[in-house]
């Protein structure tokens, strides 16, 4: 990583280094949440996510990777407010994007993410509401194979079952 730091600032407009340096930074992203080190995480990934965003995209996929696991870094050391910031940026990215399955997909996960950290948070409404979100994104999507459509439901039913249990829960406050 300082081999490719230092040869990035000898040519700072390489895309090419850009790309080698934020790729090393994903990947000692990765080490470090292995090693439950949530906070280095977030370090290393910001750096890679600006690195990615001077050559990349704004949709392109490594970047929407790179801010979901990034969300993810702040979800497990327990920053909710700011994981939900990351999650709801790529809902932002997605909706400039042409609809897809795959779309779709990545929304109703990132929703679903969403809805974890509200619950962490014991914020019910607000779960319930991304929970909402989750279902009309897993409808929208368009499936062609048998396991895709039988992941779809699955995905369906667990959701419904989540809706169901965090109502019960809201019941209980009130």
């Amino acid at each position: 990583l300082d081999i490719q730091r230092n040869a990035l600032s000898n040519d700072q407009k390489s895309k090419n280094l850009m790309i080698g340096v934020s790729t090393t930074l994903c990947n000692l992203g990765y080490l470090h949440r292995c090693l439950k080190m949530h906070q280095n995480v977030a370090v290393v990934l910001e750096e890679a996510l600006d690195l990615q965003q001077r050559v990349l995209s704004q949709t392109h996929p490594t970047i929407l990777a790179t801010i979901d696991n990034l969300a993810n870094a702040f979800l497990w050391s327990g920053k909710y407010s700011l994981a939900i910031r990351y999650y709801s940026k790529i809902i932002l990215l997605l909706k400039k994007m042409d609809d897809t399955p795959m779309k779709f997909q990545a929304k109703a996960v990132t929703f679903y993410k969403i809805s974890r950290a509200y619950r962490k948070q014991n914020k019910i409404e607000e779960e319930l509401d991304k929970l909402r979100n989750v279902l009309q994104a897993v409808r929208g999507v368009n499936v062609g194979t048998e396991a895709e459509k039988n992941n779809r439901n699955q995905f369906e039913f667990h959701i419904l079952n989540v809706i169901r249990r965090s109502r019960e829960d809201l019941n209980k406050l009130h």
